[in-house]
């Protein structure tokens, strides 16, 4: 999904007054968090992310997570609106949407490629 898909379809089914430069800001922040608890954190694919802003191709470049789990932009997205709009309930639903697809795209990535993170030593007294 490229940046513009992604803004199009939030605006498309939920009407709002963000500019797309609030949109791309939002993206760049949670691509940036997947980047570093996701891909910096496990042996396999070398991603570079150095983030998005109003210069960014938008027509063109990819976010981070790709289909089936691209989804979770939409539901980041509208969650990020809601919280602007002080629309507690509605918030909560699309972060709780966007948790579990985001958890199911980790729980697959980490199948797929190795966790790099140092195991505890953990003793029992």
């Amino acid at each position: 999904m490229t940046i513009i898909e992604a803004i199009g379809r939030v605006d498309n089914i939920k009407p709002n007054q963000y500019s797309e430069t609030d949109k791309i800001a939002w993206l760049s922040h949670i691509d940036g968090i997947i980047k570093a608890k996701v891909y910096d954190t496990h042996q396999g694919e070398v991603v570079t992310f150095n983030g998005y802003d109003e210069n960014t191709d938008v027509y063109n470049t990819q976010l981070l997570v790709k289909a089936p789990y691209d989804q979770l932009y939409i539901h980041w997205l509208s969650a990020q609106i809601d919280l602007a709009n002080g629309e507690t309930n509605r918030y909560n639903v699309e972060i709780t949407l966007f948790n579990t697809y985001l958890e199911d795209y980790t729980k697959s990535y980490t199948r797929k490629f190795l966790h790099t993170a140092p195991l505890r030593n953990e003793f029992l007294f």
